[in-house]
């Protein structure tokens, strides 16, 4: 969605009143983060269940994956619709699709800033009592802190894109094109390229759900 939007973006700069390279970037830009957001709050729950720390967690894994990716589909689906309504010419769908585009935002903040909580507690949990499948590997860990990383800078992201919004198509950040790039572009790159060289098969569960002592999920060697 990232590559396309910015594909259809660079097509809009060579004919700014085409409507649909406008829609295609509008929308796959804005709402491309909530589904890193889907996969960083899988991730956790994998984590969790990997290392039998399911009573360390404030929600239990199971949930704790579904309760974050609802909030996510409504952020998702929030944003869609709003960024659709701003497409049509009416002056008054595209200000209501503003508003509703930054209610999405808002969900999305809010439910990413309750997943940071309650990763912290669990890891600080784990931390004062380690289960046993917590030391056969420290692979885990490096996963749980590209989760942080990540989870702070789609955070960021939707914060510009919250304040984007709010400032209005006239405003200094909508109409300076730079600071898309800084703060969306950017940050979302960095997210893929860190979940490239820290990938999460180093520590999420193989078929038999367990991992080795040197990081690999058992199962993995044996297909392979």
């Amino acid at each position: 969605m990232e590559a396309v939007g910015y594909v259809a973006r660079a097509i809009s700069h060579n004919d700014r009143w085409a409507l649909m390279p406008y829609i295609i970037q509008a929308l796959f830009l804005l709402i491309a983060p909530a589904l890193y957001a889907a996969s960083i709050y899988m991730i956790l729950g994998r984590i969790i269940t990997t290392i039998e720390a399911d009573h360390h967690s404030m929600i239990r894994p199971n949930w704790l994956t579904k309760i974050f990716v609802a909030g996510d589909i409504l952020s998702f689906l929030m944003q869609s619709t709003g960024g659709g309504m701003m497409a049509k010419r009416d002056k008054d769908s595209a200000k209501l699709g503003e508003r509703i585009i930054l209610g999405g935002l808002f969900v999305q903040i809010i439910f990413f800033g309750f997943f940071m909580v309650a990763s912290i507690v669990f890891h600080l949990r784990l931390r004062k009592n380690p289960t046993e499948a917590s030391r056969m590997s420290t692979k885990w860990r490096t996963l749980l802190i590209a989760v942080y990383v990540a989870s702070k800078l789609i955070l960021v992201r939707s914060a510009f894109r919250v304040v984007e919004y709010i400032q209005g198509r006239d405003g200094f950040l909508m109409s300076k094109e730079v600071w898309l790039y800084i703060f969306d572009a950017v940050l979302m790159l960095s997210v893929t390229i860190l979940f490239n060289f820290v990938h999460p098969s180093i520590a999420v569960p193989g078929r038999k759900g367990k991992v080795s002592e040197d990081g690999y999920p058992m199962g993995d060697r044996e297909s392979s």
